[in-house]
């Protein structure tokens, strides 16, 4: 990030997840401050797929989220939560036990084009974890080659417990709508190359200050002032030219 190359803004307009209680997707509506329904069916097309970590932290009463990433392998996870201080930073093998254990969930954030309507689209991200993950696994197609959609919901059980679980199915992709889905998708990568380098450089900051924090300590013994400093009271409002 600089002066001549700011940080680009994520251009989705909707985050969207899955209830499996209910067996609905919703997004959060900043303006009305609360969530709104989307409808079944919906159709999108998928533009790309990273990997993150999302939950809830019972301890501390919030909520447990990462960076996204390309590579479980390779990339590096740097997992917080809004309150209470969590902080894992990591390989996804290496602190995924630990993220599990504060309440984190693997997620697969998928960024498409849903249409709203006859030549209407809209670029959103599907933030998908526990059920609707297991549905977008289940599916049968290669989402790179059809149109997906969503008209209806299985239900399954896990012990004791009922919960819904989303079926994408596949769909004719005109080359009008691929060619459409192209050029949104060109938009998305130029944010993602922003957002990808600049957080290899935060999370790789991050694993170093972890490994050097035990050369952090102050030497014991009396701090001394630096000789001849002197405290610069003056306010300057404006740069001098």
């Amino acid at each position: 990030m600089s002066k001549s190359n700011p940080r680009v803004q994520n251009p989705a307009t909707k985050f969207i997840e899955f209830k499996g209680s209910k067996g609905k997707f919703f997004f959060w509506d900043k303006e009305k401050e609360q969530q709104i329904e989307i409808s079944m069916p919906f159709y999108f097309v998928v533009l790309d797929e990273l990997s993150t970590i999302k939950g809830f932290n019972e301890k501390n009463n919030c909520g447990i989220y990462s960076n996204e990433i390309r590579s479980l392998k390779d990339d590096i996870l740097n997992v917080k939560s809004f309150e209470g201080g969590i902080k894992i930073v990591g390989k996804y093998q290496d602190i995924k036990d630990s993220a599990f254990r504060e309440g984190g969930k693997f997620c697969k954030s998928i960024y498409a084009m849903l249409i709203t309507g006859k030549d209407k689209y809209e670029l959103v991200n599907f933030q998908l974890h526990g059920s609707a993950f297991s549905g977008w696994m289940d599916k049968k197609f290669n989402a790179e080659q059809y149109a997906c959609g969503v008209k209806e919901c299985k239900e399954e059980k896990k012990g004791t417990n009922s919960y819904l679980v989303p079926v994408f199915e596949k769909f004719k992709l005109t080359t009008e709508i691929n060619n459409l889905a192209i050029e949104m998708d060109k938009k998305l990568q130029v944010y993602l190359a922003n957002y990808l380098n600049q957080k290899i450089e935060e999370e790789a900051t991050e694993v170093v200050e972890q490994e050097d924090q035990s050369y952090n300590a102050l030497p014991e013994g009396d701090i001394k002032p630096i000789a001849n400093f002197k405290e610069d009271t003056e306010i300057i409002d404006d740069l001098p030219y």
